[in-house]
């Protein structure tokens, strides 16, 4: 009985995060009527209602909401214990799916995915790299990695460092258009600009002032890129200013093909996240987080590097 009802609360969970009782099968690799059966004897084992049912949709009653509540938390727990009692000593094995934007996929993951790979051999890794918001439970991924605010309660969130952010030209931009010095000297500048994939718009420049006050600032340009690689090819080519990530630009600083301008206004460092859905198996999720956290370390600019002359200003929580 205890299987069946740990089964049935899985089966509700997956119903409720796909939204559809055809989804769930799909992502359970379940025939639909055992899912329906499934989701009815936990619905009878509790005697209550927990999803209202439609031709086209789902929804979750009120004791639906705190029963997920409680699912999502036993389930997270069975994982912890599989992880710690079965076969503790064992490697973690299968595939590991991950998607991240693509700036730390090309900088900062895949040039140290051997090391990876040789700690983990029973492992295979299969990464996506977008910048828009993804469902971890519909596209079957096991984790990704953010940065920013976040703004998706449900997940388990672990913090893996903090981006330092800077804003820097080709020597040859700045030979012909000059060195900003102020903020205000930005309005006679040009940049070249990048456009979400999440949201459509082309993304604002977040800048500390004299003050120590962050403003928004919209940035005339003269080229929009929506891909990492071709953000940073551009501003190589002399084509504008750009704010980037000082970790994909690092070494373009240090052979001076490209220069900071503005150090003392760098925005505060932005958080990077690994999230995960509850109840997602632990242990490969455990060793790639793990290991990221690892790696962020001996990437002085992926800790969060601070304000000329200031401390760092970001915070930190746990997972």
């Amino acid at each position: 009985m205890a299987i069946n009802l740990l089964n049935a609360m899985q089966v509700f969970v997956r119903v409720v995060e796909t939204g559809s009782f055809t989804k769930a099968a799909d992502a359970l690799q379940m025939e639909v009527p055992r899912v329906t059966r499934a989701v009815q004897s936990l619905e009878a084992h509790l005697n209550t209602r927990l999803l209202n049912r439609s031709t086209r949709h789902v929804s979750v009653t009120e004791h639906g909401k705190r029963c997920l509540e409680h699912c999502r938390a036993v389930l997270e727990h069975l994982h912890t214990l599989e992880d710690e009692m079965i076969d503790a000593d064992a490697s973690p094995r299968g595939v590991l799916r991950v998607d991240l934007p693509a700036i730390l996929a090309h900088h900062i993951v895949i040039p140290a995915l051997p090391d990876f790979l040789a700690r983990y051999p029973e492992l295979r890794v299969e990464l996506s790299t977008t910048d828009r918001r993804v469902d971890l439970i519909k596209e079957g991924l096991d984790c990704i990695i953010r940065t920013g605010l976040l703004d998706d309660i449900d997940l388990v969130a672990k913090p893996l460092g903090a981006s330092t952010t800077i804003v820097c030209a080709a020597p040859s931009y700045l030979a012909e258009y000059g060195t900003p010095l102020t903020l205000a000297d930005l309005a006679r500048h040009r940049a070249v600009n990048y456009r979400s994939a999440q949201t459509g718009r082309i993304r604002r420049w977040p800048l500390v002032d004299d003050t120590g006050t962050e403003v928004m600032i919209d940035m005339q340009d003269a080229v929009v890129v929506t891909d990492a690689n071709a953000f940073l090819q551009s501003a190589l080519s002399g084509l504008g200013l750009v704010m980037t990530s000082l970790f994909a630009t690092q070494a373009h600083l240090e052979s001076g093909a490209l220069h900071e301008v503005l150090a003392e206004h760098r925005p505060a460092p932005r958080q990077i996240w690994l999230l995960r859905a509850p109840g997602t198996p632990l242990r490969k999720v455990a060793a790639f987080s793990d290991w990221l956290a690892e790696r962020f370390l001996t990437i002085p600019s992926l800790q969060g590097q601070g304000m000329p002359g200031r401390p760092d200003t970001h915070g930190s929580s746990s997972a």
